[in-house]
């Protein structure tokens, strides 16, 4: 049970956020590929958010360094 919760919350973002459940293609291939193509979509959504944080992070460190804003 501990992997499949580790899957079940990736599995509904994918369902829920980038249509995973409907095929826009036939042919197993063209759906293979529709199926990496939101897979890489889904990652690079999740990179992009790592990112944001990362240097939101910076600049409250940045600024609390300069004396201009306490910590919270």
């Amino acid at each position: 049970m501990h992997t499949r919760n580790g899957i079940e919350s990736t599995q509904s973002e994918l369902v829920r956020g980038h249509g995973l459940r409907r095929a826009r293609y036939r042919g197993k291939a063209m759906l293979d590929l529709q199926i990496q193509f939101i897979g890489a979509a889904c990652n690079i959504k999740r990179w992009l958010s790592v990112l944001a944080w990362e240097t939101k992070m910076a600049i409250r460190a940045a600024a609390a360094a300069a004396g201009e804003l306490t910590p919270a």
